[in-house]
């Protein structure tokens, strides 16, 4: 058995640990609004995702799966989000936001810079309450 004794065992360390100081910067801000907006703390899931509430499908059918509600994780160079349902449930906000790639699960961008901020924030705030909601 291998130990991962290498990896972040918060989301700071983890936060603190990206290599690209634009990446970096970029993901301590998400998290902070990302904290703000969920009145919940950062924790890691699996060695590079920072999420946000815990998602059970049982108790909520209509998300798409077990695991966090809302987070990120930088990824070769770029941020990708992940909200609870998949990104098509999101089309409108997303053509509002700027130069993102929807992916089926999340949503990839280069810099917060090249975002629409009040656009990002109604996303995740809508993606955070959103869950309740049935799938049409």
């Amino acid at each position: 058995m291998t130990a991962n004794f290498a990896l972040p065992l918060d989301p700071q360390s983890f936060l603190c640990s990206i290599p690209d100081r634009q990446v970096r910067e970029d993901c301590c801000e998400l998290a902070q609004i990302m904290t703000r907006i969920t009145g919940q703390n950062p924790v890691m899931w699996g060695p590079s995702i920072v999420g946000f509430g815990r998602l059970d499908r049982k108790e909520n059918p209509h998300c798409m799966c077990d695991g966090l509600e809302v987070g990120f994780a930088p990824r070769s160079g770029k941020i990708f989000l992940y909200l609870r349902r998949y990104s098509h449930h999101y089309e409108d906000l997303i053509a509002q936001m700027g130069d993102v790639r929807k992916g089926r699960a999340s949503i990839a961008f280069d810099s917060l810079s090249e975002l629409d901020r009040d656009v990002l924030e109604d996303l995740i705030t809508y993606a955070w309450e959103d869950c309740s909601i049935s799938e049409e």
